[in-house]
Formats: C-alpha cells, sequence, structure tokens
C-alpha cells in the first residue's frame, strides 16, 4: 500500500517560504519598475518604453498574487491536515 497523507510540518514550511520569497520578488520587481520610471530619459520611445515595462510589471503583479493564494493554500492544507490528525 502507498503512503497517503502529507508531511504537515514540510508542507506549511514550504507554503511559508513560497510566500517569503515571492514577497521578495515582488519588492525586486517594484524597485526595479522605480528606477526604470526615474531614468534621464525623453522622448517617444521612453514613453513607449514605459508603457511596456508598467504592463509586464502589473502581469507579474498578477502572478505574484496568484503564488501568494496558492502559498497560503499550503499552509491551509497543512494546518486542515494537522486538525483532522488530531480529531
Amino acid at each position: 500500500m502507498a503512503f497517503e497523507g502529507m508531511m504537515v510540518e514540510q508542507v506549511q514550511q514550504f507554503g511559508q517560504k513560497l510566500a517569503q520569497q515571492v514577497q521578495g520578488y515582488e519588492q525586486q520587481l517594484n524597485a526595479l519598475g522605480q528606477e526604470a520610471i526615474s531614468l534621464d530619459w525623453k522622448g517617444p520611445d521612453r514613453e513607449r518604453m514605459m508603457q511596456e515595462m508598467q504592463a509586464l510589471v502589473r502581469q507579474a503583479c498578477n502572478v505574484f498574487q496568484q503564488l501568494e493564494q496558492k502559498a497560503q493554500e499550503f499552509v491551509t492544507q497543512a494546518q486542515q491536515q494537522e486538525q483532522a490528525s488530531q480529531a
């Protein structure tokens, strides 16, 4: 018979680690976005590049939000498993 279930602590730690990593990536990306905006550059090429950059940052932030939700799901699943095991 194959193992079925989870190592609660391992799953919970992974969820926490994922959340921390995603937050760090999000902060780095936001800092780079701000740095791009502050570049000393004038003209239509700059405007186009800034619009593209802002669109990419928005897309990435959406992905980060989804990953943060998934991280919370890992933690929640681990908590639910722990409660079920204690019952």
